[in-house]
C-alpha cells in the first residue's frame, strides 16, 4: 500500500533516519487538523527503498479515542478542508503522481460505489447506508476538493511566472501596485475556486513542456497559441496567424466575462437575458461583478494587453481580405509587412506575467466553423458583399457581433470585408448569447446607435436560431431597432430562417452557394490536385466531381478518379476529395493519418481546407456504409493502436466546464437521481466525481466517432476512413480516455462486447473499472439519442433508451451478481418491470442498488427469478442476459422468453393488423412495432411520446376486441382476456414440472393481479394501484419501488436482503 495511519505505522529505525524522518512543515498545527505528515514519510521512504513493501496487517490494532466534538457537522467540514489543504502541501514535495494515487483510486471507485449504494427516491432499499450520507459523501469531497485548491494555489502561481515574461511591458507600471492589490488577487482568487484544479493542471501540462505529443491538442492553451502565431507570421502563413491571434483572443474574453464560471453558466442553462426587469438586473449583476474583478492588476494587465492583441487580429484580417487563396504565405510578407511587423512586436512572444496567471487552465474552443463545418473566409466576403449591396451606405456605422466562439474567427473578417468595400466605421466585437452588448463600451455604442448604425450578427448555420436571436434581443436592449439588427449567416441544406429570427432583417447564404463546393468541384480540383499528388506526377486526367450540399452532419466530401502517366502506361488512382476544415485545423488531419499508419486511408495532402485520400477501388462511391462492421479484434486493436500512437500530455477534459465533454454530460445525466436538487447540486456534488471516474491515466487523442459506416474492407485490411472529425468537434463530447471509444463501439454491437473487452485487455493490460464502462455507454446513449433528433438517417435503427438500459443493467449486474456462480434450482418468484423491479430515474428504466440487492438475494437462496411485463421480447432478453435469469414473460403474457434455449414463444396470435395499420396512419401517432400480439401505441407532442387521448381509446375499444392499458408514455392494446398468469404457468412448465411452484410474485397493477393471486405469497409495493389491490386481496408492503420488492423478498426469505 501506498501509506500507513500515523496512529498504527513501524518502522524499522534506519529507514527513519535514511529519510529524515517527519516533515515538521506538514501535520497539525495547534488545533488545526492538518495532517498527511505519515503519507509524505512513507513516499519518501519508498522512494528510497524502491524493493521495499508497505504491509498492512489487518490483526493489528490501535486504540483510538474520538471525542463527540469530532462526530460533528463543523468538525467534520474542517477536518476535510483542512485535509485538502494538508494534500496540497504535500503533492508540493512528492508530485501529484504519487502524491494523489490512491485519492484517484477513491474518488474513482470507492466513493461511487458508495453513493449508488445509498442512491434516494424510489428504489431505495429498506437497510444499508442512508440516503443522508450521499450529501455528507460528496460534500466531503466537494470541501477537500476546495481546500487542495488554494492549497495550491501558490504553486500555480509560481508556475506562471515561468511562462510568463517578466520584462513584458506592463510589469513595471504595476509593480507598485502588488503589495496593496493582494488582498483584491486573493478575492479574485476565491471567486473563480472552481478554476483551480484548471490553473493546476495547466502548470502540470507546463512541467511537462518539454514533451512533445506527436500531434498537437487542438484544446491548446494560451502559451501554445503564441507560439503558433509567431512560428506561422515568421512562415509568412497569415490565415495561421490569423486561427491562432482569434484563438487566443476567444480564451482571453471568456476569461474576462468569466464564461465558464458558475454564475455564468447558470445565467445560460436558464437562458437569462436582457429580456425583461429580471433578466437586466441578473446581467447587470454579472457585469458588475465582472467590473470590480477587473481592477485588479492582474485583469488590468490582461486588457491592455488584449487590446494590442485585438490590434494584430484588425491587421491579419486585413491582409487576408487582399489575399484570394488564404491558404498559405502571402509573397509580400517575405520582404517583411511593417504594420504586421509591429503588431507582433507590441504583442510580444509571451503574456504579461500576472496576466499568465489569470489565463492558466483556459484552453481553446475550437471554432465550429472553421473545423467541423466547411466554411471559408470567402463564404464571409460573399455575406458581406450580399449585405452591402442591401445597404450601400457606406459612412453609415457597422457595429459587426460575432457570436462566440466562431464568432471571434468570423467579426474580424466581416469587418475588413466590409473595410475594403468603403464603409469608413466599422467596430468588431463578439459575445455569447446571455451577454450584455459591450459592457464598458458605452461611449462607443452611444455613437454607433445615434448615428443611425446597423448591428450584423454572425454565427455559424443556426438549428433553431434562439442563440442568434438572444443576441438581437441584446442588441434591442442597448437601443437597436429590429430593422437595424441584422442576422447573416451561412445556411446547410434545407434550412430556412428559424421562426426565433423571423422579425429580423436576414442576409442568407444558401448551402448551395459555399465556397466549399467551388473547391470540391472539378475545376476546383483540377487547381488543387498538382499540389497533393507527389511533385512532377504527371496527371492525365480527372474524373468530373459533382459535389454535395453542405449538411451539419459532417464534411462534404466527393469520389473522383485520377488518372495519371507511369512507366507501365496509364494508372488510375481512386480517390477521396473532403473538406477538413481550415489552416492548422484541417492540417491535423494529416498528422493523425501519419500517426495512424496503416489503419487509415494514405492521405496525400491537404491544401485550402480540402484533404486529399486513398478510396478503395472497390468502394466506387465513397461514404457508402460497409456490409458488415468490423471484427471486434479490429476495433479494440485501432483503440488500443490509437492510444498508443497519438498520447497527450495531459488529459484536459477537467478544463472543458461548460462545453458538454463527456463526463460533464455523464454528470448532467446521472444528477437526475438528486431529483429536484440535481441541477442546483451537481456542480458541488456529482461533477467532481464524474471528472475523476472519468480521467485519463494515459491521455490521448480519442476518435470520437466509432460509427460502422466509417470503416472500410480492403485488401490491406480494415481502414478506419474518418478518424479525426469526432476529435475536437461541433458535436462536444471531449474526452481522452481510449475507453470511450471502445464503449461506443461495444454499444453499436452489443453481442460482440464481451470479445471487444477481451481483445482490448489482451492488448493493453488495461481491466476497465465497471462504473466507468457504464458511465460512457450512458453518455453515447444520450449522444445517439440527439443525432437522432438532429436527423441522422443512419442511427434510427438504434434504440438510445434500451443503450442507456443495458448499461446500467450490466453495471449493477457485475457489483451484485458476478460472484454468485451457481445456478438456483429452487422454486421461482416472479417480479414486474416497470414500477416494481424498475422506475424511470434518469430518463430511461434502470433498478437501483435496492432492486440488484433483492435479486442478489433470491439468487443465493436458490430461487430462480423471471419477469412478467408488458414490455416487448427484446426488453426481456437484455435483462435475462444480463441478470442471468432463465426466462421472462412479455407482451402482458401473450409471449415467453426462455433464456435457457434462446426461444421466444407466443400464447396470443398476432396483433390486430387493421388496426395497427389505422393508428400508424393517423397523423401524430405511432407504434411500436417490436410488439408482435399487443400493439403499443402513443401521440407524439414537443415534449415526447404521450398516451393515446381517452376520446382515441374509447373509439377503438368500441370497434376492436381489445383491451387498453394507459401509461404514462404510451397505451398498449391487449387481445381480450390476455392475463400475465397464463404466461408465466407456460414458461414454468417449459423450464421445469409445471408442480414447481411460483414462491413469490410482485408487481404494481391491475395487470399484475392475476399472477400475485396464483403465487404462494403475492405482494405490491407501496406505489401499487391500492384500489386493484384490495379488490384482489392483495397484501401491500409499506416502501415503494424497489425498496418494495426488497421489503417482499425479505418477507419470503426472512432477513433483508444484503444482511
Amino acid at each position: 500500500m501506498r501509506n500507513l495511519l500515523g496512529a498504527n505505522m513501524s518502522f524499522r529505525r534506519a529507514v527513519l533516519d535514511e529519510c529524515g524522518g517527519f516533515d515538521t512543515d506538514l501535520g497539525r498545527i495547534g488545533t488545526r487538523p492538518l495532517g498527511c505528515e505519515e503519507t509524505e514519510l512513507c513516499i519518501r521512504a519508498a522512494e528510497r527503498h524502491p524493493d521495499g513493501l508497505l504491509l498492512y496487517d489487518p490483526a493489528a490494532s490501535v486504540r483510538h479515542h474520538v471525542p463527540d466534538r469530532r462526530a460533528t457537522w463543523e468538525y467534520f467540514r474542517a477536518r476535510c478542508y483542512s485535509e485538502g489543504l494538508s494534500k496540497a502541501a504535500m503533492t508540493r514535495r512528492t508530485g501529484t503522481a504519487p502524491g494523489l494515487a490512491s485519492e484517484r483510486a477513491y474518488l474513482s471507485s470507492t466513493i461511487p460505489h458508495a453513493v449508488l449504494d445509498a442512491l434516494p427516491g424510489p428504489g431505495r432499499r429498506g437497510s444499508g447506508p442512508s440516503p443522508a450520507t450521499i450529501p455528507a459523501l460528496l460534500a466531503g469531497v466537494a470541501v477537500t476538493g476546495t481546500g487542495y485548491a488554494v492549497g495550491r494555489l501558490h504553486t500555480g502561481r509560481t508556475t506562471a511566472a515561468v511562462h510568463a515574461d517578466p520584462d513584458a511591458p506592463g510589469d513595471a507600471e504595476h509593480a507598485e501596485d502588488a503589495e496593496n492589490a493582494e488582498d483584491a488577487e486573493d478575492a479574485e482568487d476565491a471567486e473563480n475556486a472552481e478554476h483551480v484544479e484548471n490553473a493546476e493542471n495547466a502548470a502540470r501540462a507546463g512541467q511537462r513542456a518539454h514533451v512533445q505529443p506527436p500531434v498537437p491538442d487542438l484544446h491548446a492553451t494560451v502559451p501554445e497559441l503564441l507560439a503558433r502565431l509567431h512560428t506561422a507570421a515568421a512562415d509568412g502563413d497569415v490565415l495561421d496567424a490569423y486561427l491562432a491571434a482569434c484563438g487566443i483572443d476567444q480564451i482571453v474574453e471568456d476569461v474576462q466575462r468569466a464564461t465558464a464560471g458558475l454564475a455564468r453558466r447558470t445565467a445560460d442553462h436558464l437562458e437569462v437575458d436582457a429580456h425583461g426587469a429580471p433578466g437586466r438586473t441578473a446581467l447587470r449583476s454579472l457585469d458588475a461583478v465582472a467590473a470590480v474583478r477587473g481592477l485588479t492588476p492582474a485583469h488590468r494587465e490582461l486588457a491592455h494587453w488584449r487590446s494590442r492583441l485585438r490590434i494584430l487580429i484588425a491587421v491579419l484580417a486585413d491582409l487576408d481580405a487582399g489575399n484570394p487563396r488564404l491558404d498559405g504565405a502571402l509573397a509580400d510578407l517575405d520582404a517583411g509587412n511593417p504594420r504586421l511587423d509591429g503588431a507582433l512586436a507590441a504583442l510580444g512572444e509571451h503574456v504579461p506575467q500576472r496576466a499568465a496567471r489569470l489565463l492558466a487552465g483556459a484552453v481553446l474552443r475550437p471554432p465550429t466553423c472553421f473545423r467541423s463545418f466547411d466554411q471559408h473566409p470567402r463564404d464571409i466576403d460573399e455575406l458581406i458583399d450580399r449585405f452591402a449591396a442591401r445597404y450601400p451606405d457606406r459612412a453609415r456605422p457597422l457595429l459587426i457581433l460575432g457570436a462566440r466562439t466562431s464568432g471571434s474567427y468570423l467579426a474580424p473578417l466581416a469587418a475588413a470585408r466590409a473595410r475594403a468595400l468603403g464603409y469608413r466605421d466599422v467596430t468588431a466585437r463578439t459575445i455569447r448569447p446571455g451577454e450584455r452588448l459591450m459592457p464598458g463600451e458605452t461611449r462607443t455604442l452611444d455613437r454607433i446607435r445615434h448615428s443611425g448604425g446597423i448591428v450584423v450578427v454572425l454565427d455559424d448555420p443556426p438549428a433553431s436560431g434562439r442563440s442568434l436571436a438572444r443576441i438581437a434581443r441584446a442588441a434591442g436592449h442597448a437601443g437597436f431597432p429590429a430593422d437595424r439588427t441584422v442576422i447573416a449567416f451561412a445556411a446547410f441544406e434545407g434550412c430556412e430562417t428559424p421562426k426565433h429570427l423571423a422579425r429580423y432583417p436576414a442576409i442568407v447564404l444558401p448551402a448551395a452557394d459555399w465556397d466549399i463546393r467551388a473547391r470540391l468541384g472539378t475545376a476546383g480540383l483540377r487547381r488543387t490536385l498538382p499540389g497533393l499528388l507527389p511533385p512532377g506526377t504527371p496527371i492525365l486526367a480527372i474524373s468530373d466531381t459533382l459535389p454535395g450540399i453542405p449538411t451539419r452532419l459532417g464534411h462534404l466530401a466527393v469520389p473522383l478518379t485520377v488518372t495519371i502517366a507511369t512507366d507501365h502506361g496509364p494508372e488510375q488512382l481512386p480517390l477521396v476529395a473532403e473538406g477538413a476544415g481550415l489552416g492548422y485545423l484541417g492540417r491535423h488531419a494529416l498528422a493523425v493519418a501519419d500517426a495512424l499508419t496503416g489503419s487509415v486511408p494514405h492521405v496525400h495532402g491537404f491544401a485550402d481546407g480540402v484533404l486529399l485520400r486513398d478510396r478503395d477501388p472497390r468502394d466506387p462511391v465513397g461514404p457508402e456504409p460497409a456490409p458488415q462492421p468490423p471484427p471486434p479484434d479490429t476495433l479494440a486493436d485501432y483503440v488500443a493502436a490509437r492510444a498508443r500512437a497519438l498520447p497527450v500530455t495531459e488529459d484536459r477534459a477537467a478544463l472543458l466546464t461548460g462545453r458538454e465533454p463527456a463526463w460533464e454530460i455523464g454528470a448532467r445525466l446521472l444528477s437526475g437521481t438528486l431529483g429536484r436538487l440535481g441541477t442546483p447540486l451537481r456542480p458541488l456534488l456529482v461533477d467532481p466525481i464524474l471528472r475523476q471516474l472519468t480521467h485519463a491515466d494515459r491521455p490521448c487523442l480519442t476518435d470520437g466517432r466509432m460509427l460502422p459506416w466509417t470503416w472500410r474492407a480492403t485488401a490491406d485490411g480494415w481502414h478506419k476512413t474518418d478518424f479525426d472529425e469526432g476529435s475536437f468537434s461541433h458535436l462536444d463530447l471531449a474526452d481522452y480516455d481510449p475507453v470511450f471509444d471502445l464503449a461506443a463501439a461495444a454499444i453499436l454491437d452489443p453481442d460482440a462486447e464481451d470479445k471487444l473487452l477481451a481483445r482490448y485487455r489482451q492488448a493493453t493490460g488495461t481491466r476497465i473499472d465497471p462504473a466507468r464502462w457504464c458511465v460512457y455507454k450512458v453518455v453515447h446513449g444520450w449522444n445517439i439519442a440527439r443525432l437522432q433528433h438532429a436527423g441522422h438517417a443512419r442511427l434510427a435503427g438504434l434504440e438510445p433508451a434500451r443503450v442507456q438500459d443495458r448499461a446500467v443493467q450490466q453495471f449493477y449486474a457485475a457489483l451484485y451478481l458476478a460472484d454468485l456462480d451457481d445456478e438456483p434450482a429452487g422454486p421461482f418468484c416472479v417480479l414486474d418491470l416497470d414500477g416494481t423491479l424498475e422506475t424511470d430515474l434518469l430518463g430511461f428504466p434502470m433498478t437501483s442498488p435496492a432492486g440488484a440487492l433483492a435479486l442478489r438475494a433470491l439468487r443465493a437462496h436458490g430461487y430462480r427469478v423471471l419477469l412478467a411485463t408488458g414490455r416487448p421480447v427484446p426488453d426481456v432478453q437484455d435483462r435475462c442476459a444480463n441478470y442471468r435469469l432463465p426466462g421472462a414473460v412479455a407482451e402482458y403474457g401473450a409471449a415467453y422468453y426462455d433464456a435457457t434455449t434462446r426461444e421466444t414463444g407466443y400464447l396470443a396470435p398476432g396483433h390486430d393488423r387493421a388496426l395497427a395499420a389505422e393508428l400508424a396512419a393517423r397523423p401524430g401517432t405511432g407504434i411500436d412495432e417490436r410488439y408482435r400480439a399487443c400493439i403499443r401505441a402513443y401521440r407524439r407532442t414537443r415534449h415526447g411520446r404521450k398516451a393515446l387521448d381517452p376520446a382515441t381509446v374509447d373509439d377503438i375499444v368500441i370497434r376492436h376486441q381489445v383491451t387498453p392499458v394507459d401509461g404514462d408514455a404510451q397505451t398498449d392494446l391487449l387481445p381480450v382476456g390476455l392475463d400475465k398468469t397464463q404466461g408465466v404457468f407456460a414458461l414454468t412448465r417449459r423450464l421445469d414440472d409445471p408442480a414447481t411452484p411460483v414462491a413469490l410474485a410482485v408487481g404494481d397493477s391491475a395487470a399484475d393481479t392475476g399472477m400475485l393471486r396464483a403465487a404462494e405469497l403475492g405482494l405490491a409495493p407501496a406505489n401499487a394501484d391500492r384500489t386493484a389491490m384490495r379488490a384482489a386481496g392483495i397484501g401491500t408492503v409499506s416502501r415503494a419501488y424497489q425498496a418494495g420488492v426488497a421489503q417482499a423478498v425479505a418477507r419470503l426469505i426472512g432477513h433483508p436482503p444484503g444482511r
